[in-house]
């Protein structure tokens, strides 16, 4: 029951970065608004996505709460269950943390 529990956590981590990324995609078409000025095409999905991944990181710390918990998820229940866990789901859970960390890394520095 307790891993149940934990592995929905463990989906929901992935909620704001999915969420924030599928928001910077509307906001291709739509355009962003941001302090009196309106932005269109991918300068919107960057300036967008941008914006919200430096307030769940900074402001409110979301993003590096989700990405710790993740970590210690694959590090307690993945390496110290090595017999429970099958290797091809914690080599995704790997390939999804990776990615948790390098898209805001791409979207900050571009």
């Amino acid at each position: 029951m307790k891993q149940k529990i934990f592995k929905i956590i463990l989906i929901l981590s992935f909620l704001p970065i999915v969420v924030t990324l599928l928001y910077g995609i509307c906001v291709i078409f739509t355009g962003f608004n941001f302090f009196w000025s309106q932005v269109n095409g991918i300068d919107a999905f960057y300036a967008c996505t941008g914006t919200i991944l430096l307030i769940f990181t900074f402001a409110f710390p979301l993003i590096p709460l989700c990405i710790l918990y993740e970590i210690i998820y694959l590090i307690v229940f993945a390496v110290k269950n090595k017999q429970n866990f099958p290797k091809k789901e914690v080599f995704c859970l790997a390939i999804a943390i990776a990615l948790h960390i390098i898209i805001p890394c791409a979207i900050f520095f571009s």
